[in-house]
């Protein structure tokens, strides 16, 4: 906000400015504002229409492209953003009687956190695969 607009928008402040300013100036000013208020206005308006109608040309398209069967990431030629391989399950527990893995990375889950604490080690809870018979 600029130094004029910070002191003209406080009542207190523009009430004294109009007291102690005299009426013919404030009539050429108020004439001044009233044209360059219109002026803005038009090149308001005049942008308003712009955004409408590139909005309403955008609407267009997207429905042109649904119509043909594509999606907008066909058209791109972007692919959805994919977070990642998962890791790996490394540890094994049970809670509230179903069975669960965890991969070992992150917070640790309550019911191992608890057998440590009373001094289970981490290698108990460890996947035990077993070999596959021919």
């Amino acid at each position: 906000m600029n130094p004029i607009q910070q002191e003209l928008t406080t009542e207190r402040v523009l009430k004294k400015f109009l007291k102690e300013s005299d009426f013919p100036f404030l009539e050429k000013l108020s004439q001044r504002i009233l044209s360059a208020l219109a002026d803005k206005k038009a090149e308001y308006d005049e942008q308003e229409k712009q955004r409408e109608a590139r909005e309403s040309k955008r609407l267009e398209l997207l429905a042109l492209i649904k119509s043909e069967g594509f999606s907008l990431a066909d058209i791109t030629g972007e692919k959805p953003v994919l977070n990642g391989p998962k890791r790996k399950p490394k540890y094994e527990y049970v809670e509230n009687g179903t069975t669960k893995r965890w991969s070992g990375v992150g917070r640790t889950p309550a019911p191992i956190q608890q057998a440590l604490d009373e001094g289970k080690s981490l290698d108990s809870f460890l996947i035990t695969t077993t070999p596959s018979k021919p």
